[in-house]
């Protein structure tokens, strides 16, 4: 279990400093509080990745619908259009997590020696995840003053 906090760990980390020294988001909370449940709550944009190696797991980055509003304006320069604002906000999260899980593996266990990734997969309006029998739910949540980020890892 100790492995799986530590890749967490990392993960959250490295989303507090994305969304804090990357995209100019203040993140109002520097702790990182690990909780361990049965299920938690997702919000309406949210990715998935599969992680391999030492660290067998899926990792979900769910964000609050008013801090993806804001990363959208962070991603994107000048005018944009409706139609490339909504594409933007369905690619967000992916593009997040894709951008932290690569730069956090190098803080795994074991040094991220041997960790693969898969693509990530997106979810829209998913409300609510539970863990499966024998298995176990990790997650942090980092709070903005737009809405919070959730780092959930499923082993």
């Amino acid at each position: 279990m100790q492995q799986y906090k530590k890749a967490l760990e990392a993960i959250a980390n490295r989303m507090k400093s994305f969304l804090n020294e990357d995209m100019g988001i203040e993140v109002l909370d520097n702790e990182i509080n690990i909780d361990n449940g049965d299920k938690f709550n997702l919000s309406k944009h949210t990715a998935i990745i599969g992680l391999g190696g030492e660290v067998k797991a899926l990792t979900l980055y769910s964000f609050d619908e008013s801090l993806t509003d804001k990363l959208v304006d962070s991603f994107s320069y000048g005018e944009i259009t409706k139609e490339e604002r909504a594409e933007l906000l369905a690619e967000i999260p992916a593009e997040v997590a894709n951008t932290v899980i690569g730069n956090a593996i190098p803080n795994f266990p074991n040094a991220g020696k041997g960790a693969t990734i898969t693509p990530p997969i997106i979810i829209e309006d998913a409300q609510l995840a539970m863990k499966l029998k024998n298995s176990s739910v990790l997650t942090v949540v980092i709070e903005t003053k737009y809405g919070n980020a959730l780092c959930a890892l499923l082993n």
